[in-house]
């Protein structure tokens, strides 16, 4: 948070030639679990996969100058998690899979930068969240499922894409990468990697948004 902090602290010294940028957009979209972390275990690995559906409001708040706009955004959404534990059996091989659903609400900050390109109405967008934090509101209870109402998870990611704009409205489409490298289940915290998972966990995402966008004197 320092850093988004010490980002729009640095821009302030512009707005004597800029216009400060408003917007806020509803979302939708999907993510792919497949790249998460293998929990240690005695006689196997137990490989957590999956796929998310998500929906959500956010905002961004900056400067905006020439051809550049930059300032912090904030997201939440809900997720539909659907996932699927692997039991790998280090002497038998593969030795089944099941599933679970769980659903999160999930909130990330940080900071943006969008680039207009010249005589179009298209943009770039960059975006790096410093937080992402997620909390199980429901949690199949199922053996194989290793979250529980009210656990949570810890990361960071960063976001590309583009958008179109007319008027006031805008579009826009783009790729997030995810990384959680904490989980707390059941009250007790795993960073990850650590002790208990061999690596962290890793999502793509791809998310559509909606929304309005001014600048403001």
């Amino acid at each position: 948070m320092k850093k988004v902090i010490l980002l729009f602290l640095t821009l302030l010294p512009l707005t004597s030639h800029a216009l400060f940028y408003a917007g806020g957009y509803g979302q939708i979209g999907f993510s792919d679990l497949s790249d998460s972390p293998e929990a240690y275990n005695s006689t196997r690995d137990l490989n957590h996969g999956g796929w998310t559906l998500h929906a959500g409001i956010g905002g961004r708040l900056g400067i905006s100058y020439m051809l550049v706009k930059a300032g912090v955004v904030g997201d939440y959404s809900k997720q539909q998690w659907e996932g699927e534990r692997e039991d790998a059996n280090v002497q038998n091989g593969f030795d089944g899979a099941e599933d679970y659903d769980n659903v999160f609400e999930r909130t990330m900050y940080g900071a943006f930068v969008m680039v207009d390109l010249p005589a179009m109405p298209i943009y770039l967008i960059g975006e790096y969240y410093a937080k992402v934090k997620g909390q199980a509101t429901y949690a199949q209870p199922v053996g194989e499922n290793p979250f529980s109402q009210g656990d949570e998870y810890e990361g960071k990611g960063f976001g590309l894409g583009a958008g179109g704009s007319f008027a006031f409205l805008n579009t826009n489409a783009i790729l997030r990468r995810i990384v959680l490298d904490k989980y707390s289940l059941s009250g007790v915290n795993y960073n990850l990697p650590g002790s208990q998972y061999k690596k962290k966990q890793g999502a793509w995402e791809f998310t559509l948004q909606f929304g309005i966008a001014v600048d403001l004197l």
